[in-house]
């Protein structure tokens, strides 16, 4: 079994646990508020047991797949058309921050600042890096292009195959890797799981 920290209540807290319906939805078991109100945390069997119970924004994972869907069409056709408005672009933005729980925490502020337009251009310069196989990293220098916990959730549904790629993310990708590498006596990470990482709340 591992144990796993949950980062917050309020995203992480289950409706009445009388509520029959949510936990068999989302294999949240009786006695869950009670678990997060003490130590916090809760434990998994299995990676497929961890997806059963997937909960965020007070949603199981059909119902938070249904609203990345329904953004994810929303944002490809914004970026595929020819006349594309700076002030739609800004409410997509919004709108994958407040669904990722990190609009008000640090983003509002900074997104606030930079003129439609101007954001528009860093959007679209982001998707080309992010698309790209030799992708210029340089680019997210948080003067033409930004990265961090919000922005890769935006990217993640702008572009085919690119992940939610954030501090969590990354952790637990470590962790897989390093097991991997435990398992088999290697001193060294393989060049092929030597990714790049960045702390929670970092660019």
């Amino acid at each position: 079994d591992k144990e796993f920290y949950l980062p917050s209540k309020e995203n992480l807290a289950a409706q009445s646990k009388n509520n029959n319906q949510v936990h068999n939805q989302t294999g949240i078991y009786e006695g869950f508020e009670e678990i997060l109100e003490t130590d916090r945390k809760l434990t998994f069997n299995s990676l497929e047991d961890a997806y059963k119970r997937y909960w965020w924004n007070k949603k199981n994972y059909k119902e938070n797949k249904k609203i990345l869907d329904e953004l994810k069409n929303k944002i490809k056709v914004f970026h595929n058309k020819e006349d594309r408005d700076p002030n739609e672009c800004y409410e997509l933005v919004k709108a994958v921050f407040d669904w990722g729980g990190v609009w008000k925490a640090r983003n509002e502020k900074h997104v606030n600042k930079i003129p439609k337009k101007d954001l528009l251009q860093q959007i679209e310069d982001g998707i080309n890096e992010m698309g790209s196989q030799k992708p210029n990293l340089d680019v997210f220098d948080k003067k033409r292009s930004r990265m961090n916990a919000g922005y890769t959730k935006y990217y993640s549904l702008a572009c085919e195959d690119v992940i939610i790629y954030d501090g969590r993310v990354g952790a637990a990708l470590g962790l897989i890797a390093r097991k991997f590498c435990e398992d088999r006596n290697k001193d060294k990470v393989p060049s092929g799981l030597n990714f790049r990482w960045g702390p929670a709340q970092n660019s």
